[in-house]
């Protein structure tokens, strides 16, 4: 295999994974295009592999809420899992003495229990 045809397997494997991130986020390629400010047939050459993106367009793409680690590497970043509230609960729980977390975590079960969304949607 010589250069070009080494260049081109890259951009062809890069045009397939900006394929499947545009699928991941369930959008057009009118839709996806819009998100880098460029037309239609620019997200189509993206993902034939025909042309490669430019620095501009991946930090529009990665503002926008694009996987681009994965377009450039084929490895997914690691989702931020838990919500700010989440984050901030746990922030609040390292501020309790250990020895009183059991009654809190205690307090919080039924509190659960007693406001879930199931019995609220009833």
């Amino acid at each position: 295999m010589d250069l070009s045809q080494m260049v081109n397997e890259n951009n062809d494997q890069r045009g397939e994974r900006l394929r499947q991130e545009r699928l991941r986020l369930d959008l057009s390629q009118k839709d996806f295009a819009a998100l880098f400010g460029k037309k239609t047939m620019a997200a189509f050459r993206y993902e034939k592999g025909e042309r490669v993106m430019g620095q501009d367009d991946l930090e529009a793409l990665y503002a926008a809420g694009v996987d681009v680690y994965y377009l450039i590497t084929g490895e997914r970043t690691q989702p931020d899992l838990l919500s700010d509230d989440a984050k901030e609960l746990l922030k609040l729980w390292d501020l309790v003495e250990p020895n009183q977390r059991g009654t809190l975590m205690t307090l919080v079960k039924n509190f659960a229990e007693s406001f879930s969304k199931s019995k609220t949607s009833d």
